[in-house]
């Protein structure tokens, strides 16, 4: 299955890892199963797990395409997204992806990482955010490879 996702009760958050290949259909239903689980609440905290995604078929058309689906499931509500991903590929389309689920005002909060526990911080603490939707406490410091 491209899209698995595990819930870790103990932390509250959702695992969710994409691989390839995988169908708009398929990122569709992954995120119907995540509204509709009976194990968390629809707009619980997400760790999306990108790293063995490979991209290749990833452009502008793909990710309105992925946006779109997004928009029809508003149970979502304003769950935090972290975007975990390993390649410099990965993270500039997944931050073009975040740019544009903002300009598309959908109430998610995006951020995209390469380290799973910078990921989990910003994801469960409510650490400060890069786009300064809270005050940033840290040195301003662009995130860290793992």
């Amino acid at each position: 299955m491209p899209v698995e996702s595990r819930y870790i009760d103990a932390r509250g958050y959702l695992h969710a890892t994409v691989r390839e290949p995988v169908s708009i259909s398929e990122i569709e239903e992954g995120l119907r199963r995540v509204v509709t689980s009976a194990q968390h609440p629809a707009n619980v905290p997400t760790l999306w797990d990108l790293r063995e995604w490979d991209f290749g078929n990833v452009n502008r058309s793909r990710l309105m395409q992925i946006i779109d689906v997004r928009s029809r499931h508003p149970d979502r509500g304003n769950a935090r997204l972290a975007l975990l991903v390993k390649t410099e590929v990965q993270f500039g389309l997944s931050r073009m992806y975040e740019l544009l689920s903002d300009s598309h005002d959908l109430p998610q909060l995006i951020q995209v990482f390469y380290s799973e526990e910078e990921a989990l911080n910003w994801l469960l603490h409510q650490e400060p955010d890069r786009a300064g939707d809270f005050r940033n406490l840290d040195d301003g410091a662009s995130p860290s490879r793992a």
